[in-house]
């Protein structure tokens, strides 16, 4: 939104409530004076003026949130990042399809994949990381056309968990995945590959992200992308968020905050308030080696936050940068934080870099609809981008809730996990974490 049609809103929004209540003022008068007074002709011109004021604020109010609705609009509708843009292209020939293992996939799979706009989590640096701090077992499904042309791929990380045993995923620990392809044939036609994929790798299921719908399957859509188009200074963007939420990023100020930016030295503390927020949540966190790995091995695509009371840290953020497009996969804030709001302070010094430093989006992160994160990231005007996740086993598609906190039957051990020592789930929780995916 115009910063200055912004402001513009923001000081007759505060004028009309002015009148409104002097109008309110103004008639509370009437029943103590005769209708034949002066003082009543007074207050009845005092009125008139009072209305005529009123009703010229709401025109005007009206009018500029017309144009910002429209500048909005704008605003809000940059060339998308381009893993999130759908196709409907088709491709018309024959199709064939192989599974290939890390040692011999085609050099040409990763030129395919910078070709066509897949993820920054589907490229072969990240699937290195994703062996080493995990040790996932990756397989790539791929698509060929009758001259042995790449034309799509999927691919998968098996899992092979004591707790809920074989499985795999596209792609594990992070917010995207699923197949890449200019053509939407050719997608459904990788997916319909997966119950034989099944037993061929001896997994009980493959569960695929997808941010397009693919064929008819039964299909979860609980999870949502939360992203926000960034204005190019800080005082459009003050502008576009609006004053609540201002005010509410501004509370902390009174306690005395500070951030830090960085890398592997902010590690320690960084983890330190993660693994007690997670604990809190009933969630098993990440070892810390698997945010040291990330750091290491993109040192210029990743960093830390840090955010501090009276210089303790309270609250943290792990950054992501990829093209045009700041993400924040991983966040935390200390309960006894809350009260100072210092969530919504250290989120606000995070947008404002993001700023600075160019990038045009700002990716939140995944969230179930309509829960709390969802509404934390709402407010800050993020959009929803919808997600697929499909779920095939060897007799077909079907719908499963998954191993997330969602699940019902996780809601007791979630409770025990809360009152456990820190130091017994930072023991314990990255065994079980690596399982989660």
């Amino acid at each position: 939104m115009n910063s200055k049609i912004a402001a513009k809103i923001e000081y007759l929004e505060a004028e009309e409530k002015r009148l409104k209540a002097e109008k309110g003022a103004i008639g509370s008068q009437f029943k103590y004076l005769s209708r034949d007074t002066d003082a009543f002709f007074e207050l009845k011109k005092e009125m008139q003026v009072n209305s005529e004021n009123l009703k010229q604020t709401v025109l005007k109010l009206k009018e500029l949130r017309k144009q910002a609705k429209i500048d909005k609009k704008e605003l809000l509708e940059p060339v998308k990042p381009p893993f999130f843009e759908k196709t409907t292209e088709v491709f018309t020939g024959d199709i064939q399809y192989e599974t290939y293992q890390p040692d011999n996939v085609p050099d040409a799979w990763w030129t395919f994949l910078e070709r066509n706009s897949a993820s920054f989590y589907h490229s072969k640096l990240f699937m290195s990381l994703l062996e080493k701090s995990f040790s996932l077992t990756a397989h790539t499904l791929i698509a060929f056309n009758k001259y042995n042309e790449i034309i799509g791929g999927l691919p998968l990380f098996v899992t092979k968990s004591a707790l809920f045993g074989t499985f795999a995923t596209s792609i594990p620990h992070v917010n995207y995945g699923g197949p890449i392809s200019p053509k939407i044939n050719v997608c459904t036609g990788l997916m319909e590959q997966l119950p034989a994929l099944c037993s061929q790798l001896n997994v009980k299921n493959i569960q695929v992200r997808s941010l397009q719908k693919l064929g008819d399957w039964p299909v979860s859509t609980k999870k949502v992308s939360m992203l926000r188009a960034l204005q190019g200074d800080k005082q459009s963007f003050d502008a576009s968020i609006g004053a609540k939420v201002r005010a509410q990023a501004k509370k902390a100020e009174k306690s005395g905050p500070s951030i830090k930016f960085g890398s592997t030295e902010l590690l320690n503390d960084f983890y330190k308030v993660f693994s007690q927020n997670m604990r809190d949540l009933g969630t098993p966190v990440y070892a810390k080696t698997w945010f040291e790995n990330y750091l290491e091995m993109f040192p210029e695509a990743s960093e830390i936050c840090v955010g501090c009371i009276k210089g303790t840290p309270v609250s943290c953020g792990f950054l992501t940068y990829h093209n045009n497009v700041a993400e924040i996969p991983w966040a935390s804030t200390l309960r006894k934080a809350n009260r100072y709001d210092m969530n919504m302070w250290m989120y606000y010094q995070i947008l404002i870099r993001c700023i600075d430093r160019k990038f045009q989006w700002f990716d939140f992160g995944r969230s179930t609809r309509e829960a709390g994160t969802f509404k934390f990231k709402r407010q800050w005007g993020a959009r929803e981008f919808q997600h697929y996740w499909y779920n095939a086993t060897r007799n077909g598609f079907e719908l499963k809730e998954g191993l997330n906190p969602d699940n019902p039957k996780f809601k007791l051990p979630i409770s025990i996990w809360k009152h456990l020592p820190v130091d017994v789930t930072n023991f314990i929780g990255p065994m079980v974490a690596k399982d989660l995916v």
